[in-house]
């Protein structure tokens, strides 16, 4: 007869206290790396483990929008100008970004292949000219946008999209802050991709890994899953499968 091997039994517990929507979505989003039995150990194992909601720099402070003369608007949050990492008290200062073909607002460089083709580092002078405005109401296209920089803006709210009014309805219920790390900008609507039910306001890096999270509880991200912020305001992301939505009694139509 095998000898019981006791790693079997608390992998099973621990595995059969996740709700079976979460143990579906790892398994989706774990499975094909690790395999099941890999995803089990994982949730066997996450009591040695936290997870890494912690990770990326915080800006400390209230994010407002600097113009500059470029026609563009700088992210400026506490007493720093993001972007360039000086005070917005200083009226000029020079600024670096990176020009990539893809990005709309810049060339593509003619006769460039191979690895890094069409990349070119440039910098430029720019004056900052005007009052500071929310930065929520600059639209993305006249915003200054540096490596990583979208990470760090608040979510432009266009309030002509169901997909605008919705985050501004988790703005006013996050005070614009990730809901699941709190450390962070919230810039992305969350929503359960099965069911498409919205589930908060989120960071760029809590929304790519909150649903790789192996923890049943004692964690942010798995406290967010168990009793999503948004939950109570039954919302639908716009983009979903309607097809895939519960219909609502004619009574709450």
């Amino acid at each position: 007869m095998a000898a019981h091997d006791p790693r079997d039994a608390d992998s099973r517990s621990a595995w059969d206290a996740l709700p079976e929507q979460r143990r579906t979505v790892l398994l989706r989003r774990l499975g094909p790396r690790l395999g099941e039995q890999g995803v089990r150990d994982r949730v066997a194992g996450a009591a040695q483990s936290t997870c890494r909601w912690r990770w990326m720099r915080v800006h400390l402070g209230d994010p407002w929008a600097v113009p500059g003369d470029d026609g563009l608007f700088h992210l400026a949050v506490g007493d720093v100008v993001v972007c360039s990492r000086v005070s917005p008290e200083r009226t000029t200062t020079t600024l670096s970004d990176t020009c990539h073909p893809r990005r709309r607002r810049f060339y593509r460089l003619a006769g460039s292949t191979g690895p890094g083709a069409g990349i070119r580092t440039v910098d430029w002078t720019v004056t900052f000219v005007g009052a500071p405005v929310p930065p929520n109401d600059v639209p993305p296209g006249s915003r200054c946008v540096y490596p990583s920089g979208r990470s760090d803006w608040p979510p432009y709210v266009d309030n002509r999209t169901a997909l605008g009014r919705i985050r501004r309805t988790l703005i006013d219920l996050s005070a614009g802050r990730c809901q699941a790390c709190g450390l962070r900008i919230g810039v992305a609507v969350d929503h359960d991709h099965d069911t498409g039910r919205v589930r908060g306001l989120l960071c760029s890096h809590c929304n790519a890994h909150v649903d790789t999270c192996p923890h049943v509880d004692g964690c942010p991200w798995a406290d967010y899953l168990a009793a999503p912020p948004a939950a109570p305001l039954d919302l639908f992301y716009p983009r979903h499968d309607r097809r895939l939505r519960p219909r609502r009694p004619r009574s709450d139509r």
